[in-house]
């Protein structure tokens, strides 16, 4: 997904369908991956609402940054 909306590419169908599998399989993916997902969407300007309001695991290492 990354690539392709690096490279504007926003096929609505696609991008519906690859949404509603990354909901079904959101296990599957790591941190790191989930947030590619989130932000070529964001880039495209497509909103999923359930993309946006699944709950994703609570194993998952969150990191912060501090800007000093």
């Amino acid at each position: 997904m990354w690539g392709a909306a690096t490279l504007g590419f926003s096929d609505e169908g696609m991008l519906k369908a690859v949404a509603g599998e990354a909901v079904v399989r959101l296990s599957d993916f790591n941190p790191q991956e989930l947030s590619n997902i989130l932000v070529a969407y964001a880039r495209v300007g497509y909103v999923h609402i359930p993309l946006l309001e699944v709950q994703p695991d609570p194993n998952f290492t969150v990191l912060t940054v501090s800007m000093h």
